[in-house]
């Protein structure tokens, strides 16, 4: 009983010398790979997150260094309006 269509190991067919044999070459796109693209892209945004989040650890550790020397100091009038002004944008 034969199962597949490939030749049996015992087959002249499976024995064939290398230099008989016909590689297939790999075909060639001249189509940007996408992977290649993607990977591109997400490096774009690496760079750009880790640009920001060194601009936000700065801001924290000033604000930090602020707070424990005293001179944090909040405008309450200020804060307030910010925090009305959003509530009516939603």
């Amino acid at each position: 009983m034969r199962i597949s269509d490939a030749p049996s190991p015992d087959s002249a067919a499976a024995v064939q010398p290398a230099a008989n044999r016909v590689a297939k070459e790999p075909e060639q796109s001249t189509a940007p790979d996408a992977a290649q693209t993607d990977q591109a892209a997400l490096g774009a945004v690496a760079v750009a997150a880790s640009k920001s989040l060194e601009a936000s650890e700065s801001k924290v550790a000033e604000l930090r260094q602020q707070y424990l020397d005293g001179a944090y100091n909040v405008d309450p009038k200020e804060l307030s309006s910010k925090i009305v002004d959003e509530h009516l944008q939603e």
